[in-house]
Formats: C-alpha cells, structure tokens, sequence
C-alpha cells in the first residue's frame, strides 16, 4: 500500500471515532460484553461538551472532507501529504473557531486561547500515534 493511502485512512479514522462515540450504542455494547471501563469511558466522552464542541460538531466531517479532497484532487505531490498531515491540528484550529462562531452567532475572545490548547495537544497525540504506526508499517515493508 502506499504511504498516502495510510494518511488517508489516518484522516479517515477521525469521522470512524466521531460516529461510533456519538452515534451508535458501542458503550451499552461494550457493558453487556463486560468491559465496564471502556463503556464508561466512551459514555463520558459521548456526553462531555468539549468533545461535543470539537469533535461531535458539524466543523469536524467538513474539515475531513475537505482535506482528504484537496488530496485527492491530483494537485497534490505524494511526498507532500505527510508535511500535510503533519500541520492538520493547526489547520483545524481557524476552522473550528470559524465553526464555533457561525453555531453560537457570537465572538468571544477565549475561543483564540481555549481553542488552540485543546485542539494542538489532542491533535498532536492522534497525529503522533499514526505517524509511529506507519513508520512501523514501514518497517515491516506493508507501507512503501
């Protein structure tokens, strides 16, 4: 497989967790298999607002979209999609405020602070889990 089809799947896997925690009833499916944690954990974070806010809103489908168009539309090198990836927690962050303030129809000037901190480290984190697991799809040669 090549390595832009592995981002792809990356960016991909970001509306895969969005739909499961929010719409479907994996944490009752995760109780009656008697995994109590992971069901209270995915309980919490499908009622928790921040989630809610940057991950459950209308903002997150439409950015994945429009990333993995613009890859796609065949103007983008292949050497170029990882730096790509790489800078999408920054990317997300004008969008989200952008999205934020088309839902609440106000401006305030915590969202330039509250945004930015909680978008780069958990968007550092997914990005940094994929980039450890393509390099070591890489080593294993099912990646090139």
């Amino acid at each position: 497989m090549q390595k832009k089809y592995a981002y792809f799947i990356a960016v991909a896997f970001l509306l895969v967790v969005r739909y499961g925690v929010l719409n479907t009833q994996y944490d009752q499916w995760l109780f009656s298999l008697g995994y109590e944690n992971a069901a209270y954990f995915i309980s919490t974070m499908k009622q928790n607002p921040t989630f809610n806010e940057f991950v459950g809103s209308w903002a997150m489908p439409v950015f994945v979209a429009m990333v993995l168009a613009y890859w796609v539309q065949g103007g983008v090198e292949d050497a170029t999609v990882p730096m790509h990836f790489l800078l999408l927690p920054i990317a997300y962050i004008p969008f989200s405020i952008v999205a934020t303030v088309l839902m609440t129809a106000k401006f305030q000037l915590n969202y330039l602070l509250v945004h930015p901190l909680v978008i780069l480290p958990f968007g550092y984190l997914y990005v940094s889990l994929w980039i450890i697991l393509i390099w070591f799809f890489e080593k294993l040669r099912l990646v090139g």
